[in-house]
């Protein structure tokens, strides 16, 4: 496995602009504070550095980087594994009754031989998390392992943008 990272910070912009993992890059999490990723010209430049890759990210209250901690700023960790494929799914929750309901959906459509980890990223505002999680756990092997969280602007409650590739649905509350 090889592993990157790009800080992007008003001050200076990306660090580090180029790529070594580039189009050998399979999955990119990206992390942002809630005005630097509306911006839309941030998702399109990485995605031009990472043509290839599953791009999955969100809005957060804070951004890590190495053993640096940022706000309204944007971390982009890029992965390229030897041996495993990545996929992404969405499903859709505009009621946090139905979370249990959408795990199931994701759960769905991810099953089969030689999966071993579900990383998921939800709304924090119209998502029941503990729910999802059950819908997802209840109808995958034992054996597979999920982590994630949930996405949030701050202190604000206002919004969150949750991002599978280049779509990007901002909920309001």
């Amino acid at each position: 496995m090889r592993i990157e990272q790009l800080p992007w910070e008003h001050a200076c912009g990306w660090s580090g602009s180029t790529s070594e993992l580039g189009a050998d890059a399979q999955l990119v999490l990206v992390f942002g504070g809630t005005e630097v990723l509306r911006d839309p010209a941030h998702p399109k430049s990485i995605r031009r550095l990472y043509p290839e890759a599953t791009i999955v990210g969100c809005y957060t209250a804070g951004e890590i980087s190495g053993t640096t901690v940022s706000g309204d700023s944007i971390v982009a960790t890029t992965i390229h594994f030897e041996h495993t494929e990545t996929c992404g799914v969405s499903a859709s929750v505009n009621d946090p009754a139905l979370s249990h309901d959408a795990g199931e959906k994701v759960a769905r459509a991810i099953a089969g031989d030689g999966l071993v980890h579900v990383f998921v990223i939800s709304s924090g505002l119209r998502v029941n998390g503990s729910e999802l999680v059950r819908g997802i756990t209840e109808n995958l092997p034992v054996a597979v392992t999920i982590t994630g969280g949930l996405s949030g602007d701050g202190a604000c409650f206002e919004a969150t943008l949750v991002m599978l590739d280049m779509t990007m649905p901002v909920i309001r509350s």
